[in-house]
């Protein structure tokens, strides 16, 4: 059997002791070494195993149009502080039926553990963080020990998580750990176990355990957050402040100056710490660490976010102002305050250049059927507001003549023409300025006309990746919506929903 050199050391350790005590009729105890008696520690009470901490692969498909689920449009990579590794927090727990975290018992926690101090750069190729040797004093790992992680959320160890079902239903309110003001600079992106996974106990006729040869697991994390990236298709003009665009069967001008994301889930309103998906969106239904659909395409399963209940017309126009504390600029006080910027990373599947708009969290909700007659509002779903300055081609005056006009002045709309004057029931548009929203998708379900199972919404995990592709009116003379059911408009913007993830290689020894 081999021992560990840990070991060893110990019982030289005692053999000196012994020594002292016969060559010098007992050194002074009290002054030299504990009163307590030494014995040695029975090698068979010390196991060791090792994590390997990886991320989701990369897969080749790249997919048009919002499929959503587990595949989505094709993988991407993480770039800057996306990937590093900081400190990991893993809780043990034996599943006596090798059902996981979905079995129906609850067994206690026989093991938590924090590894502080790390500083992981996720560096292409070698995206695997695998732990030294880890001392499991007393703890007996079989194939039956599973492991829940918890990376870059700190000492989770001092959360009072002493069950499974304490980690079944923990609440994290936080996704993003940073006070970075750019988002090129966040760091410390909070992820959780993405998969069930258990310990690999033997390897042939081997048992593993030792210093020299550990137990060893392979799991999969996922970031609690989503992003969001703009691809504007246009140049950015030389003073770096606008993108111009068209105006399909127009020659007017639409030029964008700011894009803000809005109704992004914030800390507050909290989020799962692991996903959880329901065919039919009930607590009954839960799956934890499941797939949202068998395969790439139409989803078959919600995820359900933190107060997917609630989230009805009824539950808005009674409580807008507890609604409004789960959102981070909710939508009804949104204001487009983030000027454009260049674009300046590159997406490798289409060579198209885009820029991070924004990071969020979960935030899903129910498709609308007969049980839920007004589900997926937009009060609800998350989106973006992109503000523009409008340039008419052709604008009138009182007298229904052509005049000229100069960008970034006032002017009237009304029955699809522009006066420079008020008019009965024309809308003002103060220094030539409106707005556009956007709804995010997350999956799409091919039917015109109806919302489908997770057809709006954001999910952990995903890169939400808007190309903003041309305009086809003048947009609304102010940034929220006055009905909590008004669709977005005069935009045409595709979108990609790309899994965010890592490639997976051998581990290396950190």
């Amino acid at each position: 059997m081999s021992v560990s050199v840990k070991y060893i050391n110990y019982l030289l350790l005692y053999a000196l002791s012994l020594l002292c005590g016969t060559m010098f009729f007992g050194c002074n105890a009290a002054d030299n070494f504990s009163e307590e008696e030494i014995v040695p520690i029975n090698p068979n009470l010390r196991t060791y195993i090792t994590l390997n901490i990886s991320t989701l692969g990369v897969e080749a498909n790249t997919r048009t149009n919002p499929t959503g689920g587990n595949d989505g449009d094709g993988r991407e990579e993480g770039i800057n502080n996306e990937n590093n590794i900081y400190d990991l927090t893993f809780f043990l727990y034996e599943s006596s039926t090798g059902d996981g975290i979905n079995g129906a018992e609850n067994p206690t926690i026989s093991m938590s553990h924090y590894i502080g101090g790390l500083n992981f750069k996720g560096v292409s190729p070698d995206y695997t963080y695998k732990t030294a040797p880890i001392e499991v004093k007393e703890i007996s790992i079989t194939e039956n020990t599973y492991i829940i992680v918890v990376v870059n959320g700190g000492d989770w160890t001092t959360k009072g998580i002493t069950t499974l079902d304490n980690l079944r239903g923990k609440i994290t309110y936080e996704a993003v750990v940073t006070t970075a003001t750019n988002l090129s600079d966040y760091t410390r992106f909070v992820m959780a176990s993405a998969t069930t996974a258990s310990f690999t106990v033997t390897d042939g006729a081997k048992k593993l355990g030792t210093y020299e040869d550990p137990a060893h697991v392979t799991t999969t994390v996922e970031r609690l957050a989503a992003r969001i990236d703009i691809i504007p298709r246009v140049a950015i003009d030389a003073s770096n402040t606008y993108y111009e665009y068209d105006v399909t069967g127009t020659s007017d001008k639409v030029r964008a100056t700011h894009i803000t994301s809005f109704n992004c889930w914030q800390p507050a309103g909290g989020q799962y710490l692991l996903k959880r998906v329901s065919s039919d969106g009930t607590e009954d239904n839960k799956v934890y660490l499941a797939k949202e659909t068998p395969d790439a395409g139409v989803q078959t399963n919600y995820v359900m976010s933190c107060h997917i209940a609630n989230k009805t017309l009824l539950y808005w126009n009674s409580n807008q102002s507890t609604v409004e504390t789960w959102y981070r600029n909710p939508i009804r006080t949104v204001s487009s305050s983030s000027t454009v910027q260049q674009a300046n990373y590159t997406d490798a599947a289409t060579s198209k250049n885009y820029y991070i708009l924004d990071y969020t969290q979960e935030n899903t909700m129910f498709k609308e059927d007969i049980i839920h007659p007004e589900g997926q509002l937009n009060c609800y779903t998350t989106g973006i507001v992109l503000q523009a300055t409008y340039i008419p081609a052709t604008v009138y005056d009182d007298k229904d003549a052509v005049v000229a006009y100069t960008a970034g002045t006032d002017f009237y709309y009304l029955d699809g023409k522009f006066y420079n004057y008020t008019r009965t029931g024309a809308v003002k548009y103060t220094n030539g300025i409106c707005y556009y929203r956007y709804y995010i998708r997350h999956s799409n379900d091919n039917v015109l006309g109806t919302m489908g199972l997770m057809e709006y919404g954001v999910v952990r995990n995903n890169i939400y990746r808007l190309e903003i592709n041309s305009f086809s009116g003048v947009g609304h003379n102010k940034p929220d919506p006055e009905d909590p059911k008004e669709d977005d408009e005069y935009i045409n913007i595709d979108i990609e929903v790309r899994p965010w993830s890592t490639r997976t290689h051998d581990p290396i020894e950190m």
